[in-house]
């Protein structure tokens, strides 16, 4: 299970010896007074000295050692004739069934319990009658029976006496908790783990188990952090009292937490604790619990083959245990067919599958079941083979409706039932499954610890199930129910930061500071090796007769042994930020009580998202998938949708083939461009152009590769610019749209103003086009309503003071940005003492801005990248879920409401004029989208010169400026 399911069996492993065997009544030196008076040839020293190896076999996992202890224990009971040599006689069977339970060896179990009622005979003690129907409910739970074994239970509480020891009665609430974690019923268990109270003086053992079992049910529920924090606060003690199973247990449950999260480095880390640990014990259990550990461990780094070689070696090893195989096979055989589902090897798995079924000694018990035949599931589906995709589709519904699966495992589980409902025509039923595994990977979501990014990342890793879903609602026409399925898939991280606090503060240790400090200098030297490269690249550029602000991304150099070197040094970037975004994850996650507050940011729903468009008001958005893509348009009022006549691939080769034309260092001629676009029109939007008809205004919400689609500069099918026609506008999602018009004040003023301008010194139309703006809003608004930062002036220090209290901003300097790293994205400032002039993404994101409006006139502000990408990630493509990060997203999370931004670099001289023109518009009163509009008029029938015979006709000089936000 990659990242996925509990395992729980192995739980009920070890908690099942302690509860039987630490409960028993081993002999202890609280009896020496009896022992002292043993007679019979046996000394003292030995029976003690049999009574502390057996238990410290115990607690390391040697449960054969530990047999063999109790056996001579038991020989030497059968030789006394005193009331101590009838106790052991008594107690030492019901240990061993005790073992032999946990250890699901089922005859061995039962001729040791006969052993003990022979021995009992009618002295029999009620205390004694529950333990030995706690051992049956061991039994029955490792063989699957969780509702026999909670019968059991019930009975073994009933005649347990009043005046029975404390640990008895722990045994039985444990027991009880281990039942209620393996039926997937959580909140009860949480409700008994949370209800019972520790009895005084049973020491640091009792608190470890409870507290492991308790972390076992607070994780399902949402309640992560309280779990990590449970099992790192008892590693500290099984560690030192080198109780290596337990230890083994609380670190491979912490590795699983982890890689539920994304956290991979930090899920390693305790996967391999989770190996060191076990293999110091000697049992099956200790076995099993290093053998998923290390196969985990393996999958989660994509060495499939070596996982498949651990599997077959584990197996041999298990053989060593005798009957053993017969109850631990399903572990390997679950992992196996899992394994090969990701290779793809259908045939073999369902091979795997079969021989399972065929060996009825083989115990089908629990999640590891379930796994394997969901595994059978998904490879008859692909074989195309119906009848044994609904046989075992059916067993596995019967399975899951006992033992509830979560996480990545319901995940799995539920989406490969939806599968086999689709592969036999029951759609609707198709559609149930489907939102199950949705609501799965929801709550998954919801548990994971840390930053947004991790979130972000379980958020992808489950897209597969909003793609089905979503593609079924299209087909039987429920467009609303699609939106809404969309909106459950998207910038939900994005939103979570618009909602709340951006990121908890990071405690870190001496080591990690100092690594975090030369990783900060490694990065900072990239960054300035960068800047360096592109001021030349920026001269070369201007010796070619058009002067950019330079977006230093690493793309799209005019020297090709420049670009190389970008190249070069973005990986390295981008490397670097990883290490440095790993080290702080594991510090966040390893602090206990830093975890980030509950997410409020909730998708709209059907109804809400019918509600959301203004009078006259448009929404299009489109979703990407790798099976197909969808377009759907609607108003108040009415919608329509289509499948595309194209796949993603197409899609994001339609959008790089656009952006190539209008790139301003080297555009497509007029007639390229143009017919480009119109091939994008009749691609993404002739589907609903009905719907579109009569709109006052559009609304785009983008996908996938289509956050870099310039939809203004689309041509219809009357051959008219779709932005110079109608007021245009983009968002994120949906759900960010609503927030930022939570937010939006309808009369707001465009003073007090900051306006920024080419603090670098490299940008003089950067500068006019400040001061030109300035000109305007200081003669509309009066004295002292303008703040302009001008070269030197404009440091970082001086912005961020600056912004606190403005209506508007205008910054006008280079953008950078890094589609691997997004939170190192930035605007360039002037450099100082204090500050390196780069104000980054993961800085912007921290402020608390008043802003109505941002205009960011530099190069890529408005493009976004994956939130949890790294190096190598696609420049335009967002994330499976679009939790995407950029500058102008930054603003937008800082609160800003509007923002003006672009989705390319920017021709210094037509950037001023741009810019110049929108604000003279909107400082008569114009709406930002509307004075977008006309401005694209404005240029498009100018023909302003830019250079190398280009003019301002051309969209590559219009196109990129986009508006993001609520246009009310």
């Amino acid at each position: 299970m990659r990242g996925g399911g509990r395992g729980l069996r192995v739980v009920a492993g070890w908690g099942l010896v302690f509860a039987l065997v630490v409960c028993g009544r081993s002999v202890s030196a609280e009896e020496k007074s009896l022992l002292e008076v043993a007679g019979e040839g046996f000394g003292l020293i030995r029976v003690l000295e049999l009574a502390g190896k057996s238990d410290s076999a115990l607690a390391a996992g040697r449960y054969a050692e530990a047999i063999g202890y109790l056996e001579e224990l038991e020989a030497i009971g059968g030789r006394m004739d005193t009331d101590l040599g009838k106790e052991i006689e008594v107690l030492m069977p019901l240990t061993r069934a005790g073992i032999y339970a946990s250890m699901a060896m089922a005859e061995e179990t039962q001729a040791a319990l006969a052993d003990f009622r022979k021995a009992a005979g009618k002295g029999i003690t009620n205390e004694q009658r529950s333990e030995a129907l706690r051992i049956q409910a061991v039994l029955a739970a490792n063989r699957g029976n969780l509702r026999t074994a909670r019968s059991f239970l019930l009975r073994a509480r009933r005649v347990l006496p009043e005046d029975a020891s404390d640990l008895s009665g722990l045994s039985l609430v444990y027991l009880q908790m281990m039942v209620l974690l393996n039926l997937g019923e959580y909140d009860k268990g949480v409700a008994v783990y949370e209800a019972y109270e520790l009895p005084k003086g049973l020491g640091a053992k009792g608190e470890a188990h409870i507290s492991i079992i308790g972390a076992a049910l607070l994780a399902p529920v949402g309640r992560t952090d309280e779990a990590v924090a449970l099992l790192q606060e008892q590693l500290k003690t099984l560690e030192r009292r080198k109780w290596w199973v337990a230890a083994s247990e609380a670190h491979w449950m912490l590795g699983t937490i982890y890689m539920n999260q994304g956290s991979h480095e930090l899920a390693a880390e305790h996967l391999q604790s989770a190996v060191r640990a076990a293999s110091k014990g000697d049992s099956p259990l200790s076995s099993t619990m290093a053998f998923i550990s290390e196969v985990k461990l393996l999958w989660d780094q994509q060495r499939l083959d070596e996982a498949l070689e651990r599997i077959d070696a584990w197996i041999v090893e298990q053989r060593r245990w005798g009957k053993l195989e017969r109850s631990y096979r399903v572990d390997a055989d679950s992992y196996r067919a899992m394994i090969l589902v990701e290779l793809g090897r259908w045939r073999e798995v369902v091979d795997v599958v079969e021989t399972f079924k065929a060996n009825p000694d083989w115990n089908p018990r629990g999640e590891a079941y379930t796994s394997l035949l969901s595994a059978g599931v998904r490879a008859a589906i692909e074989l195309g083979d119906v009848e044994r995709a609904a046989l075992w589709g059916e067993e596995l519904q019967r399975r899951i409706a006992t033992i509830r699966p979560w996480a990545e495992h319901g995940v799995r589980c539920y989406t490969n039932l939806g599968r086999a409902a689709e592969l036999a025509g029951r759609q609707a039923e198709a559609e149930t499954w489907y939102g199950l595994a949705l609501d799965e990977a929801d709550a998954a979501r919801a548990s994971a610890l840390g930053s947004h990014e991790e979130r972000a990342r379980v958020s992808g890793r489950y897209s597969h199930v909003v793609d089905r879903l979503v593609a079924l609602q299209m087909e039987r026409g429920a467009r609303l129910e699609a939106l809404a399925t969309m909106e459950r898939g998207r910038a939900r991280s994005v939103a979570d930061m618009m909602r709340g606090d951006e990121k908890p503060e990071v405690q870190l240790d001496g080591e990690g500071r100092r690594e975090l400090r030369q990783l900060n200098g490694e990065i900072e030297g990239i960054h300035e090796a960068i800047e360096r490269l592109t001021m030349v690249d920026a001269q070369v550029q201007s010796a070619r007769g058009v002067s950019l602000a330079p977006g230093g991304s690493g793309t799209g150099a005019a020297d090709p042994g420049i670009q190389t070197e970008l190249d070069d040094l973005a990986e390295d970037l981008e490397r670097k930020v990883q290490e440095r975004d790993e080290l702080l994850a594991q510090a966040r996650q390893q602090t206990v009580g830093v975890g980030e507050d509950a997410l409020t940011a909730q998708p709209l729903g059907a109804l809400e998202l019918a509600a959301l468009p203004g009078e006259g008001e448009r929404l299009v958005t489109w979703h990407v998938a790798p099976e197909g893509v969808w377009v759907v348009a609607w108003d108040r009022w009415s919608s329509s949708g289509a499948r595309l006549d194209a796949s993603a691939e197409d899609v994001a080769s339609q959008v790089a083939h656009v952006r190539r034309l209008l790139d301003p260092r080297s555009p497509g001629t007029p007639d390229e461009a143009r017919s480009a676009l119109e091939s994008s029109w009749e691609m993404l939007l002739a589907p609903v152009e009905g719907e579109l008809a009569g709109a006052s205004s559009l609304v785009f919400l983008p996908h996938g590769a289509l956050h870099g689609m310039p939809f203004p500069a689309l041509v219809d099918r009357e051959g008219r610019w779709l932005g110079a026609e109608i007021p245009v506008s983009r968002a994120p999602t949906a759900t960010i749209l609503s927030l930022l018009r939570e937010w939006t004040e309808e009369g707001w003023s465009m003073t007090p103003a900051l306006l920024v301008g080419n603090p670098t010194g490299d940008l003089e139309a950067s500068e006019r086009e400040a001061c030109s703006v300035g000109e305007l809003l200081s003669g509309s608004a009066g004295s002292g309503a303008v703040e302009l930062l001008l070269g030197e002036q404009a440091t970082e220090s001086a912005v961020v003071a600056g912004v606190r209290d403005k209506q508007t901003l205008l910054l006008s300097t280079h953008g950078v940005f890094w589609p691997g790293a997004p939170r190192e994205s930035h605007l360039r400032l002037a450099s100082s003492a204090s500050a390196d002039g780069r104000w980054t993404v993961g800085e912007i994101v921290g402020q608390e801005l008043p802003a109505e409006l941002v205009v960011l006139s530099g190069c890529s502000t408005g493009r976004a990248g994956d939130m949890t990408a790294g190096a190598g990630a696609s420049t335009h493509a967002g994330s499976a879920g679009d939790d995407v990060l950029g500058v102008a997203v930054a603003f937008q999370v800082a609160g800003a409401r509007r923002v003006v931004a672009t989705l390319w670099d920017v021709a210094d001289s037509s950037s001023g004029l741009f810019v110049e023109e929108l604000f003279r518009r909107m400082a008569d009163g114009v709406p930002v989208p509307e004075a977008l509009r006309q401005t694209r008029v404005t240029l498009l029938e100018g023909a302003y010169p830019v250079g190398r015979g280009a003019d301002t006709t051309h969209p590559a000089f219009w196109a990129p400026f986009v508006f993001i936000g609520s246009g009310r």
